[in-house]
């Protein structure tokens, strides 16, 4: 058989080999679904032999696939020892910059200022960052890592967590001086801030066992704004520990009630499994893992 039959068509075997998804395979490989399982289907067609069989959801070796997965690898390691033989070292590159993406509240309440001072830590003369909640929203092909507020499992990708998210109520010191808070009905002597249509602050409501709706809300469609929003003194908003740290420890924002409710969701790093050791990356990724933790 021609070997240039089959050449063009190894990493998309190689890679749903590893993943066992194509859909995790094609955005490896940044292609389409559709393109990795055109290609591996003319392989299969080439070489006259099923190489997968599906497993559930998921794509398995089939016996000639299990075989054929060496000899595939070996071709491909060779390749890329040839490859680096006449490239340039990545990590020798000057212009070297890093893309991250993250849900818009942790991006400008906790991330922002804390990525400046990695990319000093690092050498990284430049950065971009991109606003993204969840894992569906993340375009990959111009991302390196990503921090996202979603639930796992994603098929194809390594992920860290974040601390586990507890919601209180913050304000502004001027506000609860004010109008001080002596019981959790008291509350609802301020506007309520929400980031959605209210049904988190609804469930701390209950957990203080207020049955009395608030009669003043304000709701907006980002994190940000209603923290903004409290930070300078309009009312109360339900934010973690996590994200607000920094302004608690300075003053800017008091806890009114130690009553808390667990988050939804939860904060991942995440980063395509098949590039978490790249230098950068993987430093990147150690360094905010050791903020959250210090």
């Amino acid at each position: 058989m021609r070997t240039d039959r089959i050449l063009p068509f190894l990493r998309a075997f190689d890679a749903v080999a590893r993943l066992g998804y194509v859909r995790s395979a094609a955005v490896e490989l940044n292609l389409t679904p559709g393109a990795i399982s055109h290609q591996i289907k003319t392989l299969e067609q080439n070489l006259g032999v099923d190489l997968f069989v599906r497993d559930r959801r998921r794509l398995a070796l089939s016996v000639h696939g299990q075989a054929f997965q060496h000899t595939a690898a070996k071709m491909l390691r060779e390749l890329e020892r040839g490859l680096e033989a006449i490239s340039p070292l990545r990590e020798a590159d000057p212009q070297k910059t890093l893309a991250i993406s993250a849900a818009s509240g942790f991006a400008h309440i906790w991330l922002a200022p804390r990525l400046l001072d990695i990319a000093d830590q690092i050498g990284l003369p430049s950065f971009e960052s991109q606003i993204a909640r969840e894992m569906n929203q993340i375009d990959w092909r111009k991302t390196d890592i990503a921090v996202v507020y979603d639930n796992p499992p994603w098929p194809g990708y390594f992920w860290e967590p974040l601390p586990n998210l507890s919601l209180s109520p913050l304000c502004s010191p001027a506000l609860l001086h004010a109008l001080p808070l002596k019981h959790p009905r008291d509350i609802r002597q301020h506007r309520l801030l929400h980031e959605d249509s209210g049904g988190e602050w609804q469930r701390w409501l209950n957990a203080a066992k207020i049955t009395e709706p608030a009669p003043r809300n304000a709701y907006f469609n980002r994190l940000t704004m209603a923290f903004n929003a409290a930070v300078t003194g309009h009312g109360v908003a339900l934010v973690s520990d996590f994200l607000a740290s920094q302004y608690l420890r300075s003053g800017q924002l008091v806890r009114a009630f130690d009553i808390s409710i667990p988050a939804a969701k939860r904060y991942y790093v995440v980063v395509v499994e098949s590039r978490r050791h790249e230098p950068l990356i993987a430093r990147t990724m150690e360094l905010l893992l050791a903020l959250e933790r210090g």
